[in-house]
């Protein structure tokens, strides 16, 4: 069990960072990565005592650049399988060896084909994406266009900042909120995809589907509706 609380949290964390946590050496580390690797093409016996699977799919670099796909269950917080690429053909081929009347959820990144793998091979469960990456993707947007304001259309004359755009409402400070509004009146082009982010990170925290539902067609609208030629792309992905 130990080796499989490793590998989980090594979806989440650093080699460097769970090595500092767990008091353990990046090569041990490492080797119960890989002999897992090694042993990952049948999810075997890491399914047989789940009688209902709640998959989640996401690729990570174990290896710098290398990338590979790590499928675990988010319920039972077990990781099932890390594939040796990143190819939705290995990912495809691991998939169906996984009986598809037991997969009542798949939880993916923004990645198409990882939706459309998962809505093939199991039709009745539920695909979402993990609101961890729809909240990651409305911040590198929203930084992206903060960066084009600052580098392109004041030709670098200014520095605009860059955290105060990426916090949460709702966690600013009196004084941060006075200073996030000055500088959307200062640079309007921002506001937009300033408050895009801000709905998306409500919509990831919505009670119920009918919720999430109505904020996303919310988002859609006003994105679609928006002057900036680069929101309505951003309304494509929501």
């Amino acid at each position: 069990m130990a080796e499989m609380w490793v590998l989980w949290l090594l979806k989440f964390m650093s080699f460097k960072a769970l090595s500092k946590l767990l008091h353990i050496s990046y090569g041990k580390i490492k080797k119960v990565l890989m002999d897992f690797v090694r042993m990952a093409d049948l999810p075997g016996s890491m399914i047989d005592d789940l009688e209902e699977l709640h998959l989640g799919i996401d690729e990570h670099s174990f290896r710098h650049q290398d990338m590979v796909i790590v499928v675990t269950d988010v319920t039972a917080k077990r990781v099932l399988g890390i594939l040796k690429d990143d190819r939705l053909s290995t990912l495809e081929e691991f998939l169906k060896k996984i009986p598809s009347q037991r997969v009542k959820e798949v939880c993916i990144d923004m990645k198409e084909g990882f939706r459309k793998v998962a809505q093939r091979l199991f039709p009745k469960a539920n695909v979402v994406v993990d609101h961890f990456h729809i909240i990651a993707d409305g911040n590198r947007r929203m930084d992206e266009a903060r960066r084009i304001e600052q580098d392109v259309r004041n030709k670098r004359k200014v520095r605009i900042p860059k955290k105060i755009f990426l916090v949460g409402f709702e966690r600013l400070s009196e004084g941060g909120r006075e200073k996030l509004d000055e500088l959307l009146s200062q640079y309007p082009n921002l506001k937009d995809f300033y408050w895009a982010k801000e709905a998306l990170r409500k919509l990831c925290g919505a009670k119920d589907k009918k919720e999430a539902l109505r904020q996303s067609e919310l988002v859609i609208m006003n994105l679609n509706a928006s002057d900036d030629a680069k929101s309505p792309k951003m309304g494509k992905y929501t």
